[in-house]
């Protein structure tokens, strides 16, 4: 925690630029031994936190890359904060929780606050929620423990086991209490994600199921446009989900699709008659 620096003092200068009908942003770095913060403050009304996912690469010591998901909120003019490890430890460091306990008086500012987040983010969202006094979480895809379980165990990204996570920030099904609503989107048939978000308890947990998207829900949310309707759902806490499975008829025309059906089929020979019916609808509606 040697290099976390007293939170920036931010000059609102709305009233004196307000004539020529600005919009202002305050932009802020944060850096601790293990991540690095940066906020773009538009107004003090709501703060969406995003958290990385675990792209490549392993190690990523550019401060100034764009945080994950941070594009939408920006041209929305809807404030910030985005939190990115300087290498990718499944936000296992213990500085993290220190650093958002030092920026309490920061992020008490905002009327409200958001953890959004994906995959590795989604861990990160769901983990720190009640740490950043969130009102709202949504996680894609998200893992929530990396420990061995009942004999379960993440196993998708092996190198995961080689941090600490015996800390009491390490299952992302305690730090997700007090939020009023938590969406979870993802594929039921993914096993992995499956078993992760059935790890999840409580009355504030909202489901959204996106059948055969595996893994890779963002992807093919961000294929089909779907991904500007999540950043609704974050700002507000709505969604239209007749309009949002409408959008999601759209993925019949990308090819992961097609490969998390045949999958499926493989692991479930019980629905492969259905899986075959699906795949020749989505043939017949291609062509």
């Amino acid at each position: 925690m040697a290099r976390v620096p007293i939170y920036p003092l931010v000059v609102d200068i709305r009233e004196t630029v307000a004539p020529i009908k600005a919009q202002v942003c305050g932009n802020m770095h944060f850096e601790t031994d293990e991540h690095f913060l940066e906020a773009h403050v538009f107004s003090y009304d709501r703060l969406v936190i995003t958290f990385e996912d675990a792209r490549v690469p392993t190690v990523r010591p550019d401060r100034y890359r764009q945080g994950w998901g941070v594009s939408a909120f920006l041209k929305r003019g809807v404030s910030v904060m985005a939190v990115k490890p300087k290498q990718r430890d499944w936000y296992s460091s213990q500085d993290l929780p220190q650093t958002f306990r030092h920026l309490q008086p920061f992020l008490s500012r905002f009327g409200e606050r958001i953890t959004y987040g994906n995959s590795m983010g989604g861990f990160g969202a769901l983990t720190y929620a009640d740490l950043v006094g969130a009102k709202r979480v949504v996680a894609i895809v998200p893992q929530t423990l990396y420990r061995a379980e009942n004999g379960i165990q993440e196993d998708r990204y092996v190198e995961s086991a080689n941090w600490d996570h015996s800390h009491p920030f390490a299952d992302a099904a305690e730090g997700c209490k007090t939020p009023e609503k938590v969406f979870l989107l993802y594929d039921p048939w993914c096993r992995m994600d499956a078993w992760h978000v059935g790890r999840l308890k409580g009355a504030n947990l909202e489901h959204i199921c996106l059948p055969y998207s595996s893994h890779n829900t963002a992807v093919l949310l961000q294929y089909m446009g779907g991904l500007n309707l999540v950043a609704d759902l974050v700002m507000t806490g709505q969604i239209d989900r007749a309009q949002f499975y409408q959008l999601y008829r759209g993925r019949r025309a990308y090819t992961e699709y097609v490969s998390a059906l045949k999958e499926v089929a493989e692991r479930h020979p019980s629905v492969q008659a259905r899986l075959r019916r699906i795949l020749l609808d989505d043939a017949a509606a291609a062509g």
